[in-house]
């Protein structure tokens, strides 16, 4: 990974979750934001990404909108 060769410091693990969110399925409360923490450290841990099922998420709103012409 490049961010890891050029950007953060030479032993940093890094877990990313293998799903973009949108702002409004961001965890809600402190528990479930200390959850999602504590699994993508674990994810960095043992050198993986974090897999969302995105069924088990929130349905989105539809942030950008079209005009009509």
């Amino acid at each position: 990974m490049q961010l890891l060769a050029h950007v953060f410091a030479q032993d940093v693990r890094l877990g990313l979750a293998d799903f973009l969110y949108s702002p409004d399925q961001l965890p809600q409360s402190y528990c479930d934001t200390a959850a999602l923490a504590d699994k993508l450290a674990k994810a960095a841990l043992h050198s993986r990404d974090l897999h969302i099922d995105p069924q088990l998420l929130a349905e989105t709103t539809n942030f950008l909108r079209t005009r009509a012409i």
